[in-house]
C-alpha cells in the first residue's frame, strides 16, 4: 500500500453533506427546518474543528511526509463521519440506505487516508464513534424533541 496515491478522500468527505443539502434542496422533507439543521450543522462544525485541531496541536504527532506535526487525529475522517452523521440523522426516517451510504463514505474517506498516508489507523477509525455521539447529541440544544 506504500505507492497507493489517490485523492479521492479529499473531495469525497464532503458528499454526505452535499447530499443533505441537495436532498433539502430538491424538497425532500427531512427532520428539521433549514433553520434548525443549519444551526445544528454550524455547532457540530465547530465542535468538530475545535476538538480536532485542539488534538493535532496537543499531541504533535508527525506527518508521514515529515513537514508538520498535526497528523492526528485525521480532520479529514472527522470531517466524513461529521457530515455522514448529519445527513444520517436529517434523513434515517427515508430508507435505511441513507446511513449505509454516508457512513459508507465515510469509512471509505479513512480507508483512504490510511492507504495514502498511513497515520495511526485510530486516528481514523476512532471518529466513527466519536462523531455519532457529538452530533447524536447537537440538536438537543435547538430540538430537545431530536433523538
Amino acid at each position: 500500500m506504500s505507492s497507493f496515491s489517490n485523492h479521492f478522500d479529499d473531495y469525497l468527505q464532503y458528499a454526505p453533506m452535499a447530499a443533505m443539502f441537495g436532498m433539502k434542496l430538491a424538497g425532500v422533507k427531512g427532520r428539521s427546518t433549514w433553520g434548525e439543521m443549519m444551526t445544528a450543522d454550524v455547532i457540530s462544525a465547530a465542535l468538530m474543528a475545535g476538538v480536532v485541531n485542539g488534538l493535532k496541536y496537543t499531541v504533535k504527532r508527525e506527518r508521514p511526509n515529515q513537514r508538520k506535526n498535526n497528523s492526528f487525529p485525521s480532520g479529514h475522517t472527522a470531517t466524513a463521519f461529521m457530515a455522514a452523521t448529519m445527513l444520517y440523522k436529517e434523513y434515517k426516517d427515508l430508507s435505511p440506505w441513507v446511513g449505509i451510504g454516508a457512513y459508507s463514505a465515510a469509512t471509505l474517506v479513512a480507508t483512504g487516508r490510511m492507504m495514502n498516508k498511513p497515520p495511526l489507523a485510530v486516528g481514523c477509525v476512532g471518529w466513527s464513534r466519536y462523531r455519532y455521539h457529538v452530533n447524536g447529541s447537537r440538536l438537543s440544544f435547538i430540538r430537545p424533541d431530536f433523538p
